[in-house]
């Protein structure tokens, strides 16, 4: 009984697993002839697929990589077919950023369609970018929303934490809050002036510890450096401004580990940053929200830990964002 129940799970499993590649090599429809969703494809799937649809966007939602083979490979055959490739960075399980959700809606309302929309697997966040989608263009209800982020596209019933859940989610709450009903309207209005990412809606840099630069060697989603141990503190620097509001920020603190808070002090110029993000002089007075925070280590053991930051309006309004993306390695 026990050999036969191993068998009947084995090909099961081999059942899901053939479903699932099937899955990743297939172009789904989100809405034909406009808006279509899929997976990583291979080089030679990808130009089968542009020949097919006739694509003349491709939304990446990984992310620009430069230095990877998919990347390459998905940009000469973006550029051979004249085809416009937009990149936009999301998590698959955080809520997604709203400098990526407010670049993301432009994308969908002003690029040239037929539009392939991919994340890796074609899936949180594919279906986070699928559900956008239809919400703008068709003014879709929710239950087809939901359908987008859902198991029918691979989506974990049972992870509440993909991307896609967690900002319909949040949506749905502020519907319910407000006495207010779904739609595009109300979709739009909430984006622009009420969601709040998993950042707090801060844009942030930490540039420096100890004049080594943070940077991408050990992973392309996180910044690390190295620091010798035996050090009693050290000297972090940065940027940070609220960017919703284009605001700088009255309240903010940065702690190694979660722990000691240490506030920072805007003092320094970045013109270059205010430049990047369009800011006028009006909306930072010399642009100093550059930062710079001396950070006590002397309690700190060889290994990696991971920054955390305070901010808000005073010190009654903190929220706490526990995971920059930025790690510190004592040596």
């Amino acid at each position: 009984m026990k050999k036969k129940f191993i068998f009947i799970a084995a090909i099961i499993l081999l059942m899901c697993s053939a479903v699932y590649g099937l899955y990743l090599f297939t172009v789904h429809p989100v809405i034909k002839n406009s808006i279509y969703r899929s997976a990583q494809l291979s080089g030679n799937n990808l130009q089968k697929n542009i020949n097919t649809y006739h694509f003349k966007s491709i939304i990446n939602l990984r992310g620009e990589a430069p230095k990877k083979k998919w990347y390459k490979t998905e940009s000469n055959i973006s550029k051979k077919n004249n085809v416009k490739l937009y990149d936009v960075r999301l998590s698959a399980y955080k809520f997604p950023v709203v400098t990526e959700v407010d670049s993301l809606v432009h994308i969908l309302q002003t690029a040239e369609k037929p539009i392939l929309l991919h994340c890796q697997s074609g899936a949180d966040r594919a279906g986070l970018a699928s559900a956008l989608a239809i919400a703008l263009e068709k003014d879709a209800s929710l239950t087809d929303i939901e359908t987008q982020i859902s198991w029918k596209y691979f989506v974990n019933p049972f992870n509440s934490q993909s991307t896609g859940k967690l900002f319909f989610s949040a949506y749905e709450r502020f519907l319910h809050e407000n006495g207010l009903t779904h739609n595009r309207e109300n979709l739009l209005s909430w984006i622009k002036n009420d969601y709040i990412d998993h950042k707090g809606n801060i844009e942030f840099a930490i540039d420096y510890a100890d004049n080594e630069r943070f940077d991408h060697s050990r992973s392309e989603d996180r910044r690390s450096v190295v620091i010798r141990k035996g050090l009693n503190k050290i000297v972090l620097k940065g940027w940070a401004f609220d960017y919703r509001r284009k605001m700088p920020i009255k309240y903010f603190s940065i702690s190694v580990a979660g722990k000691m808070y240490s506030s920072v002090q805007f003092s320094v110029d970045r013109p270059g940053v205010a430049a990047y993000y369009n800011l006028d002089k009006k909306d930072f007075e010399n642009f100093k929200f550059g930062w710079v925070a001396d950070m006590d280590i002397k309690h700190l053991e060889k290994g990696c830990y991971t920054l955390s930051f305070q901010v808000g309006d005073d010190s009654k309004s903190i929220r706490r964002v526990e995971d920059t993306g930025y790690d510190l390695f004592i040596k």
